[in-house]
């Protein structure tokens, strides 16, 4: 008597990963759908970046981060490495933004909060692409 499994079934951590890069992704998309209907007020405004290189960066990264939840759901070989950069590259990017282009003064009242939030998300993030089901679950299991 044969027994077949099916696949194995996707760890709590995928699951979160895959939902992080989808929420990053899609607020990059709405951020970048914002700019664009509101371009010239952001114009009138200031700001030492152009709007469309606000639009750009917003629109890259949100297409990055559609192409990385694809890697991840179709289990692509270097998906979490892949995951680490996006990450690391991401938290880079909200801090340059954060610190260098908002310039509301109410931003400096959370900012413990936004710490640890990042640290968090890197934590999470981390964690989850090198625990051993996770690399069993994308064959890289490289022990």
């Amino acid at each position: 008597m044969s027994t077949t499994s099916g696949p194995e079934p996707r760890q709590f951590p995928v699951t979160g990963m895959m939902a992080i890069v989808l929420m990053v992704s899609v607020n990059q998309l709405l951020r970048a759908v914002l700019l664009l209907a509101n371009r010239q007020f952001i114009s009138s405004i200031g700001l030492s970046l152009s709007p469309a290189l606000l639009i750009l960066v917003s629109l890259a990264w949100g297409l990055v981060g559609l192409g990385l939840l694809r890697a991840l759901l179709t289990g692509r070989h270097g998906a979490l490495r892949a995951l680490q950069v996006y990450a690391v590259l991401y938290a880079f990017y909200v801090w340059v933004d954060r610190l260098a282009l908002n310039q509301n003064p109410f931003t400096q009242a959370n900012q413990n909060f936004a710490v640890a939030l990042t640290l968090l998300f890197l934590g999470f993030i981390f964690w989850g692409t090198t625990r051993k089901q996770t690399r069993l679950f994308y064959g890289e299991n490289n022990e």
